[in-house]
Formats: C-alpha cells, sequence, structure tokens
C-alpha cells in the first residue's frame, strides 16, 4: 500500500469526521457503553494506562515498567523488540490485540509488529504466569493483551515529534460517535536516519476501528495495516554484514457480542493477520535475500452464563489456520482446534476462585491439556492473598523446524515444549496512595526449545534442550505523597542449565537481576517532570543503568514535551552484537480536542 493511498484514506475519513453531523442513523440499541467482559480476572494483572503508553512512545518502553517484564529492542525506538517474561525466552509469550492473538508462526521476533499507534491504545494487561487454559500455545510465561481505545465520543488528537539523527514522526487520530455507530481512524509515518550505521528506519501506520449497535448486543470491526523498512546490523547474528529488512502486518478481525451474562453472553470472532518479511543480507561476497509470507486465521466462539449464587460459567471453542509460504522454509501449514472451559465463583470468607481447562489438538502434534487454577483470598480491607497453578505449552516456530542458512539450521522432528508452574503473592493496599504487590513463583519446563551450538564456531541449531527450573520474585510498589508519583519495581530469577556442554542462543539468556523507579512530579499549571531509572544484569553480561527524564507542560488542548532518553550515555546491549542508542534528544507537540 503507498502511502499516498494511506493518506488519501486518512483525509477522506477526517472529512467525514468534519461532516459527520450530515449523517444519521436509526438504530435500537442500547445507549450505554458496552465493555466486552475478558476471560480472565483483572485482578490477577497489572494494567498500563494509556497515558503511560504515551509518555513512553512506544508499546515496549510501557512495557518495561511491570515487573517480571524484560523488552529487549533492536535499533531505534519502535522499529523491534522481543518480550521476556519471568525469565521466558522470546518465543514463550503471547501478544494479543482486544484478545485476539497476533503472534507470527514465522518468528516471535515479529510479534511486536503490531498495526496501531499509541493513540490507538486504552490500557495494556500484564499477565504473568502461566495462561495457555485460556488463550492456548504461546501463553507460556505470560501473556500481553493490547486493549484498544473504543470510539465512544468525538475526540481528534495529533503530535509530532522531532529528535536527533533525524528522526521524526507524525501521527494524527480521529474518533467520532454517531447514534449508534462509532468509527476511529488513525495514520502515522515516522522515520529515522539511524544511531549508527545500518540502524536507518522508517514505518507506515493505519488503524481503524468501527463499533455498530444491534439490537441486543454490538459488532466491533477492526482493520490494520503496517509497512516497516529498516536497516537490521547485526540484529540476528554477528557473521553476517549489511542486512536489512521490510516487514508488512495485515490485520482484520470482527467481533460481534449479544445478550449479557445474566441470560447468556455470546460473543464469536473471526480474525485474519497476514505478515510479509524481506530480509537481504552478505554472508561473505555473496548476498541472500529470504522473503516469508505468514496468514493466521481463525475463529473462537465465547459464551458465558451468571448463575445465580453459583457463579459463572464460561465455555467455547476455537478454529485456527497458520501458513507459510518462504524462500527459505518452504510452504507449510498446521491446523489447530480448541475446546475450553472456565468456572469462577466467589465464595464465603472471602475467597474467590478461578478455574480453567482447554484441549487444543494440533494437526502435527496432537493434543495439549492446559488447566489452570487461582485463588484468592481476603485477609483484611485492602489485603488479599492469591495462589495459582498450571500448564502451558508452546509449539515450534516454521523457523526453528525449517529454516536454514549458513549460520542457522532448523529441526523438523522438534517437540511442544511445555511447563508447569506454580506461584503465590500478597497484593496490599492500605491507603489511596499507596499499594504493593509481591510474588514468588517457579516454572518447571521440559522439552525446552533453543538454539545451541556445542563452541564458539559452526552454525547454530535448533534443539529440545531438556528439562529446567525457574524460580523467580518480583515486587512492585506504588506511591502518590502530594504531588509526587513514584513506584518501584524488583525481579529476580534463576534458572538452572540443563547442561555445559553447549551454547544457549536465547533460553538461558535472561535478566536475573532488574529493578526500575519512576518519579513524576506535578507542577501548577498543567506542567510535570519526570525521571525513570532502571538497572538491569543478565546472566554471564555486563550489568548497566539507565536514566530517562521527560518535562511536559499542558496549554488547553496543546501538550509540549522535551525529553532524553539514556541520560547517562551507557555503553550497553540489549541483543548481542546489536548495540543500543545512546543520549537521544526529543521533543514533540501534540493537541487534543474532545
Amino acid at each position: 500500500m503507498k502511502l499516498q493511498h494511506l493518506v488519501l484514506t486518512f483525509i477522506l475519513s477526517a472529512a467525514t469526521c468534519a461532516g459527520a453531523s450530515e449523517l444519521t442513523m436509526e438504530i435500537s440499541a442500547p445507549a450505554k457503553r458496552r465493555a466486552a467482559p475478558l476471560p480472565y480476572n483483572r485482578d490477577y494483572a497489572d494494567s498500563i494506562s494509556s497515558d503511560s503508553v504515551k509518555s513512553g512512545g512506544t508499546i515496549g518502553a510501557a512495557l518495561e515498567s511491570a515487573a517480571g517484564m524484560d523488552v529487549q529492542r533492536r535499533g531505534a525506538p519502535g522499529t523491534q523488540g522481543d518480550i521476556s517474561i519471568r525469565g521466558s525466552s522470546f518465543q514463550q509469550n503471547l501478544v494479543l490485540l482486544d484478545g485476539i492473538r497476533m503472534n507470527d508462526p514465522q518468528t516471535a521476533h515479529h510479534n511486536m509488529d503490531l498495526p496501531l499507534t499509541i493513540l490507538d491504545i486504552e490500557r495494556l494487561d500484564v499477565l504473568r504466569g502461566p495462561y495457555s487454559s485460556v488463550y492456548g500455545p504461546d501463553a507460556y510465561a505470560g501473556a500481553v493483551n493490547i486493549i484498544t481505545r473504543r470510539p465512544d465520543k468525538d475526540r481528534t488528537a495529533a503530535r509530532l515529534g522531532v529528535g536527533e539523527f533525524s528522526t521524526w514522526s507524525a501521527l494524527a487520530s480521529c474518533e467520532r460517535k454517531w447514534k449508534g455507530f462509532g468509527q476511529k481512524l488513525s495514520l502515522e509515518k515516522d522515520a529515522s536516519g539511524g544511531y549508527r550505521k545500518g540502524t536507518d528506519h522508517r514505518s507506515e501506520n493505519l488503524f481503524s476501528r468501527s463499533t455498530l449497535d444491534v439490537p441486543g448486543g454490538e459488532v466491533n470491526f477492526t482493520a490494520a495495516y503496517l509497512d516497516k523498512d529498516f536497516g537490521a546490523s547485526h540484529f540476528y547474528g554477528t557473521v553476517i554484514n549489511d542486512e536489512r529488512e521490510h516487514t508488512r502486518t495485515r490485520f482484520v478481525s470482527l467481533a460481534p457480542e449479544f445478550g449479557d451474562e445474566n441470560s447468556i453472553l455470546v460473543e464469536p470472532k473471526a480474525y485474519f493477520r497476514r505478515h510479509d518479511d524481506r530480509f537481504s543480507y552478505l554472508y561473505g561476497s555473496a548476498r541472500y535475500t529470504n522473503r516469508h509470507i505468514t496468514d493466521v486465521s481463525g475463529g473462537e466462539l465465547r459464551l458465558k452464563k451468571k448463575i445465580e449464587g453459583l457463579g459463572v460459567l464460561s465455555a467455547g471453542g476455537e478454529y485456527s489456520g497458520e501458513k507459510i509460504d518462504s524462500s527459505n522454509i518452504g510452504g507449510h501449514g498446521t491446523v489447530r482446534k480448541a475446546v475450553f472451559a472456565r468456572y469462577a465463583v466467589s465464595l464465603p470468607l472471602g475467597l474467590d476462585l478461578d478455574a480453567g481447562i482447554r484441549n487444543d489438538r494440533h494437526s502435527s502434534w496432537g493434543w495439549q491439556t492446559s488447566p489452570g487454577l487461582r485463588l484468592g483470598l481476603a485477609l483484611s480491607e485492602g489485603a488479599r492473598l492469591w495462589a495459582a497453578a498450571g500448564k502451558s505449552f508452546r509449539a515450534p516456530s516454521f523457523t526453528e523446524l525449517y529454516y536454514h542458512d549458513p549460520s542457522n539450521i532448523g529441526n523438523s522432528a522438534l517437540k511442544p515444549e511445555k511447563s508447569a508452574a506454580y506461584e503465590t503473592g500478597l497484593d496490599w493496599k492500605p491507603a489511596k496512595t499507596f499499594s504493593l504487590r509481591a510474588a514468588v513463583y517457579r516454572r518447571n519446563e521440559s522439552n525446552l526449545l533453543d538454539w545451541t551450538r556445542p563452541g564458539a564456531s559452526g552454525p547454530w541449531t535448533a534443539n529440545n534442550i531438556g528439562k529446567v527450573k525457574v524460580w523467580g520474585a518480583e515486587e512492585t510498589l506504588v506511591s502518590a505523597i502530594g504531588a509526587l508519583r513514584a513506584s518501584l519495581n524488583y525481579s529476580y530469577i534463576y534458572k538452572d542449565s540443563p547442561g555445559d556442554n553447549y551454547l544457549s542462543k536465547y533460553s538461558m539468556r535472561y535478566a536475573r537481576h532488574k529493578g526500575a523507579l519512576w518519579l513524576k512530579y506535578l507542577f501548577p499549571r498543567g506542567a510535570a517532570l519526570a525521571l525513570n531509572f532502571s538497572a538491569v544484569k543478565r546472566v554471564k553480561e555486563k550489568g548497566y543503568v539507565l536514566a530517562d527524564t521527560e518535562f511536559s507542560k499542558k496549554y488547553g488542548a496543546f501538550e509540549a514535551t522535551a525529553g532524553v532518553t539514556n541520560l547517562l550515555n551507557a555503553d550497553y546491549e540489549e541483543i548481542p552484537g546489536a548495540g543500543a542508542p545512546g543520549r537521544w534528544l526529543r521533543v514533540s507537540l501534540g493537541c487534543t480536542f474532545n
């Protein structure tokens, strides 16, 4: 899709928003806002607000604020990044958009190729622990559910930003609510010359969400497109040169909702995601180009019923297919079917129970059963003790199964990796201005998947490397004292190694210690100063400390910001061989009209 086509689409839609008073729709439907219930209990999730996402500038930067999260980024902000939850590899997590999986079957390096802007996000729900009982494969160590903003009122917003290294971005978003119909449309373009050779990038993003009230329910339709082209110097290894990557993501979903919990709530979903990845590089004097096209399509039906005095029961099924057409991997396809059920109830003495089970049948690996149980106990006003246990699994990606180049060799005999996890924690909120969440957990992994090699030379090969036990602890403290807002989190992770006779590329590379301190002071007349400090120590790697700062000032509908990332100009790597940016100055101007 050409940029001019995106611009034309946005201009036409903006014109429609401007002349919206001329359109009327006669639809008999509830006037109140509808909010589809989630298939998980938000009491066990960490929610990151839209303001935090906008302040961070990218989804990856916002996720860094959550305990147990380690986002390992490549290139300039927003170019590419891998998510690790509780010491997992980048493959062992699930990314969802309004509850629909966005994981790429080629490789999870593309999971963050998300076709939406920061102005489209209502919040991020971070789910730690085994969630395969809710979402099936890939929700191995946790999941991130991106909840998009619902077009329920008239709103127009825009942001323009510039920074060092010839970096700039332009973003505009328009929302309009007619009688019974809501429309949101966003368009974004950004570019950068790169902070070192081979890290330039540009991207174009278009996101649309429509809502339609119908008798007894609502219909949601989402369509989105992302086009990225970037230098990928040493993003995936250090033995190849002159890397460049061009990806395109297309996504559509249809999600109606009918009825309510008191009768029967019916939630069908249908979705399609296509990802196009073109990667070129030099190996010695020869140039290679790989092109991969992956399609993920499927549908889900979930029924939910509130039984008076007995809790809430939900059940349903899912059918999905994944396929790849690749110049290197070849053509392959898989089909997955699933059935699931969940029961939640509040019991006497402050006890709540949330139990679920899911069975997935994969066309290559057969049935996988994933049970899950969460219990909460109210100890006193503002204090709650909870515990959870569950099983999860992840099927190998097409890259792990079939990829081959001079540095990497896949393995078609791989089996799914599995885990059994247990955790317990305490939530304590003695006052509105203070809260604490602490947790300890253990994860027993079997058939662990990783890329390994016997020494410092030779190609990496994909293998099931055996069993690993993971222990961890994490805490998050949030406080507000007068005009000062603060949060502090720390996580500790330990993994035992399945052996010392090989090198691990991903699974045994994790942040053993990670801490973050965030401070924000609210000045009079709409001014604020934020400071963010973080420290990371990964296994067998040098630790580092980062500091970011941002000053913002509101003038009515307008807001100006100036910030510096990596204020201390630390020399560090989040991905081995792909040096991270140094000190980076940026400024932006935004406006919002409601």
